[in-house]
């Protein structure tokens, strides 16, 4: 089954009402219990019947609820209390829906993860992380252009590769009658504007970025993980909790957490060695291949020679970060592991392997020409398959992405492609002129004829100043897509990238910014935004007047200037249609377009920067503002001191911010145990407090190799630590009002067990498995792919296995399931440091 992007978007939109459905239903019903079955079977039924076209969105919904409402008195209860209490809380769609929509979510993960650096961890640091680019500098030293630069080509690649990759399934599903996965608008975005981490986090799949960190001393690599029958257990008992210590269970939250686990451990000097397997498709070992390790941005390349088993060991400096391939000409990689530093991804003391899958290789190529026959210079050709399943290994592949297979044409429109001999192998064909061409090919051939076709009519138009003289180097966007208007101000803007967003509708949107000008905006006004003719003509985009700008000084209480504090505008003007109860996503605001330099590149990558803000001790300038009044806020570092000031006038000057009278936190000092007592190193640790009605954090800290953190500086008004150890997807939050004087604490938390799960003959009909703890809640678990892990509710099984993933080892119980139906269930005993094989 494959989801329409007008779906997929649809979801998004009813998804940022469902608060107001739960409201809603706790209003009708008056019972918790019953409110939560009645909004959760309106949110199924709204998201397989969207609204009609011109309906108000809530209006529809309470309709879609009375119709719940009363097909449940005439049918009963469908669920008693006890089948809700074993209910996944995920998303109620069908499971052929869910397993679309977890496709959607594992290719943007293997793109990200399958970027090369520093470009991937750039885009982990900005979208998933949420650093600014200034605060990506400060971590890697590099200038703030780098970063930009970094970002906007990481964010090109991406969206050539989702687009080719949409395109051959809109190709594929035309020649099986079938409607088209559209993946264009998923990671479409060019420049910050976009939080490129929100336009895949869904209710029950969450992406968790896994940050640099030291790796454990390596292991040799152990044997593939066995499958045995489950023994059943009874829980295992708590341990007494001392004086000062405070147990963390699994949370409450709806969905897991998107917080990220990193580690800022010291690294050193020495080498360490790296133990792994090289696999074949059919999951047998490979001897006699050479593995050579690529370190990024770093010459030299360890090479080592599989032997009778497969197994392999490489000698790597600790903290080296890049990835692992094999250099025997008739073997090309699958399945490519990555090396990302710090302690191991496991956690310690377990078994950090790497898993490479190789297939035999075969040639492809030949010649890309126009409509006229022409050579094309510079066509992206890319690879399209589909690799084994992961749960078809019984090893662990958690350190492994998906390797990708492309090459461009040269200056006579040639290419050659070394690819894996995979079953339904595709190419697919781009270049910014021409629409994509997606088509199979045999086993080898290196004599194809691809013949590209034009692409659709641009949305062409100019943007002019003030006095309507022509403004070049303007940045235009509608949606996703972006150009920068030529000499004479015109522009023209590929419509097929401008997406299809929910919830503010951007691609309904033409909007021209330069830096320090107001800018202009334009709604389509014709129905389908895609279609030049649906605009006006012509089309001309005319810029404001100067920008304004607040400038002053930030004072302590006592009228001191605090350095170091960040101003920035609390509720700026979103781009797009974006309702009270919608969250635009971060840089999509006209403020910005004001504020930033725009440098649009050839293949489409974006460069932006802003003004200096340095502008002495504690003063402050905040440019690109619209005509208005705005409430300014201010934060000051990692002690979360902050405020939000009354409206202020844009033009006004000599501004002071006083922050008020505040407390401070003495030094919290503690230690991170597990559940047996045993202490838990490189775990995060960060604080959150409330700022104007905006929850804010602090930067993650790591725990030490003794598991213990001493954190000075935070303000009286920070009310929540957040533990997370690794490969764990929930954090564990605490409360320090709860916790009391900042005595030296003993935290326990969870960590992760590593499973691996298999169904007999008799459960064959199960699609997941599921955990909960001794309270009945449910567990996230963690999918992990290279260094990007997905936190998810359940686990899906392919051809009744899964992948090897981890589990918070407060699990108690696993269940496995048919979509919503319950199979089996059992009691489970994980523990960290050894593979739990899982067989019902």
């Amino acid at each position: 089954m494959s989801v329409p992007s007008e779906e997929i978007a649809f979801q998004r939109l009813c998804r940022a009402e469902l608060g107001w459905v739960h409201a809603l239903a706790r209003q009708l019903t008056g019972d918790g219990a019953a409110a939560e079955d009645l909004a959760q079977e309106t949110w199924l039924q709204a998201l397989r019947g969207p609204a009609p076209r011109g309906s108000a969105l809530r209006s529809w919904l309470a309709a879609v609820m009375r119709n719940v409402a009363r097909s449940q008195a005439r049918a009963g209860r469908r669920r008693d209390r006890h089948e809700r209490a074993l209910a996944v809380p995920a998303s109620a769609e069908d499971p052929a829906g869910a397993a679309a929509r977890l496709e959607l979510h594992r290719r943007l993960v293997d793109a990200v993860a399958a970027l090369r650096e520093p470009y991937r961890s750039a885009v982990l640091w900005r979208y998933f992380e949420g650093l600014t680019p200034t605060e990506i500098a400060a971590r890697t030293g590099a200038p703030v252009r780098t970063v930009h630069t970094r970002l906007q080509r990481a964010l090109a690649t991406l969206r050539r590769q989702l687009h080719a990759s949409a395109e051959s399934d809109r190709r594929r599903a035309v020649g099986l009658g079938s409607a088209a996965i559209c993946l264009g608008g998923i990671m479409s975005t060019k420049i910050k504007l976009a939080a490129a981490g929100a336009a895949v986090v869904a209710a029950a799949l969450v992406v968790v970025p896994w940050a640099p960190w030291r790796e454990t001393e390596p292991v040799e690599p152990g044997p593939a993980v066995p499958v045995a029958t489950l023994r059943a257990t009874a829980p295992a008992a708590e341990e007494a909790a001392p004086e000062r210590q405070a147990i963390a269970t699994a949370p409450e939250s709806q969905e897991p957490a998107s917080a990220s686990v990193r580690s800022f451990a010291t690294e050193d000097a020495t080498t360490v060695r790296r133990s792994g397997v090289v696999l074949d498709v059919f999951g047998q070992p490979v001897a006699g291949v050479t593995v050579s390790f690529s370190a990024d941005g770093d010459g030299v390349r360890p090479e080592a020679v599989t032997d009778g088993a497969g197994a392999f060991s490489l000698e790597l400096r600790r903290g080296t970060h890049g990835s692992v391939d094999v250099a025997t000409g008739d073997w090309i990689v699958v399945y490519r592991p990555v090396v990302f530093g710090g302690p191991g991804l496991l956690g310690a003391g377990q078994t950090v392997e790497l898993t490479l899958v190789v297939a035999r290789a075969v040639d492809v190529g030949g010649l890309v020409v126009d409509p006229a026959g022409r050579p094309v210079v510079g066509a992206r050709v890319r690879l399209g398959a589909a690799p084994p399943s992961r749960a078809a290994f019984a090893r662990s592949l958690q350190r492994s992405v998906v390797a990708e297979h492309e090459t461009e044409t040269d200056g006579d429109g040639r290419f050659a492609l070394r690819v894996p001999d995979l079953d339904e192998k595709s190419l697919a064909t781009s270049h910014p002129a021409f629409d994509v061409d997606t088509r199979p090919v045999p086993a080898a051939r290196t004599d194809l004829w691809i013949q590209l076709a034009a692409g659709s009519e641009p949305l062409e138009g100019r943007v002019v100043d003030v006095q309507g003289a022509p403004v070049a180097g303007a940045v235009v966007l509608c949606g996703d897509a972006i150009v920068a208007s030529r000499d004479d101000g015109t522009f023209a803007l590929d419509l097929r990238a401008i997406g299809g967003d929910a919830p503010c509708e951007r691609h309904r949107w033409l909007v021209a910014g330069r830096q320090g000008r107001v800018p202009a905006r334009l709604r389509c006004p014709g129905e389908d935004p895609r279609r030049a003719a649906d605009w006006p003509q012509p089309l001309v985009l005319r810029l404001g007047g100067v920008a304004g700008a607040i400038s002053g000084t930030v004072l302590d209480a006592d009228g001191a200037p605090v350095p170091g504090a960040q101003v920035r505008v609390a509720e700026p003007e979103p781009i797009g249609d974006c309702g009270a109860s919608a969250t635009p996503p971060t840089g999509w605001t006209y403020e910005h377009l004001a504020r930033a330099s725009f440098a649009v590149g050839e293949d489409g990558a974006v460069e932006a920067s802003e003004w200096a803000t340095d502008h002495g001790p504690g003063r402050f300038v905040v440019g690109g503002l619209l005509d208005r009044a705005y409430r300014l806020r201010v934060e000051v570092g990692d002690a979360l001191r902050g405020m939000v000031s009354a409206p202020i006038q844009a033009g006004a000057t000599d501004v002071e911010l006083r922050l008020p009278v505040e407390s401070m936190w003495p030094a919290l000092v503690g230690a991170i145990v597990d559940r047996r007592g045993a202490p838990v190193p490189h775990a995060g640790v960060w604080f959150v407090r409330e700022i104007g009605g905006e929850r804010r954090e602090t930067s993650r800290r790591g725990t030490d190799d003794a598991g213990a953190f001493r954190v000075e500086g935070l303000a009286r008004g920070v009310d929540t630590l957040l533990v997370q150890a690794q490969n764990i997807a929930q954090p564990s939050r605490f409360s320090l009002q709860a916790l009391g004087a900042p005595a030296p604490l003993r935290l326990v938390i969870p960590v992760a067990a590593t499973v691996r799960v298999e169904a007999t003959a008799v459960s064959q009909s199960a699609d997941a498995v599921a955990f909960r703890d001794a309270a009945g809640r449910a567990v996230a678990v963690t999918l992990t792919q290279g260094n990007v892990a997905i936190g998810v509710w359940r686990a899906p099984l392919t051809d009744g296995a899964t992948e090897v993933f981890t589990v918070p080892d407060l699990a108690t119980e696993a269940v496995l399931l048919q979509g919503q139906r319950e199979i089996a269930r059992t009691r489970v005993d994980l523990a960290p440091g050894r593979a739990h094989p899982l067989r019902w």
